[in-house]
């Protein structure tokens, strides 16, 4: 994203299932929807890995985990 842009991520569900996201490996709070969008990003953010953890009645499963680039 441009710097002092926001990033959103996405996870597909197929159900009313529970979603926590993650900022390299810290839960983000009140990050539990399947659409996740960063506040504006700062310099500091280059390289940061986010991902989600779902839980559905089968157990729970991360997602791909993705890299934010910040471009100025």
């Amino acid at each position: 994203v441009l710097l002092g842009s926001s990033a959103t991520f996405r996870v597909g569900l197929t159900g009313p299932w529970k979603v926590q996201w993650y900022r390299n490996g810290e839960r983000i709070p009140g990050a539990n929807n399947a659409v996740y969008t960063t506040p504006p990003s700062t310099q500091g953010d280059d390289g940061a890995l986010f991902y989600a953890i779902v839980q559905s009645p089968q157990g729970m499963q991360k997602s791909d985990e993705v890299m934010l680039s910040i471009f100025t």
